[in-house]
């Protein structure tokens, strides 16, 4: 009729358990029993194993860290390097060519050996050139700040 799959005793697996006296006791009354495990062959081998791979998986997230905040810093130090770079390229190159050729031509035209739209499309490309150099200042502010966020601390 109501066979049970597990085969043997039935334990009661509850921690406290009131009622009516089982049918086997011979004894009338009420009878509380209390379960209390012992941990005689517990020496907690899962906690620790536990234990040790959490701690391996912390390391490895710290390493992890390092080399994401060391990349970091090399990348923001390469990119102000480039950016201070093209500002000494400037300085030392382009603006001083480009006011150059500005001030040729603008007495080209004074002479009249040039018309006033090529001195006027000189003048321009002088402009942007000097444009050029501020956003290459503001980038190497950029990159600078970068730089120091990814240190941590204040570069003079």
């Amino acid at each position: 009729a109501g066979s049970s799959a597990v085969n043997g005793p039935r334990i009661d697996t509850r921690t406290l358990n009131p009622g009516d006296p089982l049918p086997i006791n011979k004894f009338n009354g009420y009878f509380i029993q209390v379960y209390q495990e012992l941990p005689i062959f517990n020496f907690n081998q899962g906690d620790i194993s536990l234990y040790r791979a959490t701690l391996r998986q912390l390391k490895s997230q710290v390493v992890a860290q390092e080399n994401i905040i060391q990349q970091e810093v090399s990348s923001s130090y390469q990119k102000v390097l480039a950016a201070r770079q093209k500002i000494l390229t400037y300085q030392e190159k382009l603006l001083n060519d480009s006011n150059e050729v500005a001030r040729l031509s603008r007495r080209s035209y004074e002479v009249g050996q040039s018309d006033i739209t090529s001195t006027l499309l000189t003048q321009q490309a002088n402009i942007q050139i000097r444009n050029q150099y501020l956003d290459a200042v503001n980038t190497y502010q950029q990159t600078f700040t970068d730089l120091e966020q990814s240190i941590g601390t204040t570069l003079q």
